[in-house]
């Protein structure tokens, strides 16, 4: 539990912080993301 409670003070990644941001301004998009050689769908 002591390391979920320590994430939970940490910022968010560049790519969540860019993944929360589009999808405030596009909330009913459909985002690819790359990750790695893989693309994932939000």
């Amino acid at each position: 539990m002591a390391g979920a409670a320590k994430q939970k003070n940490q910022p968010h990644t560049p790519m969540m912080q860019q993944y929360l941001r589009l999808k405030a301004d596009f909330p009913d998009t459909l985002l690819f993301y790359r990750m790695g050689v893989f693309y994932e769908l939000f």
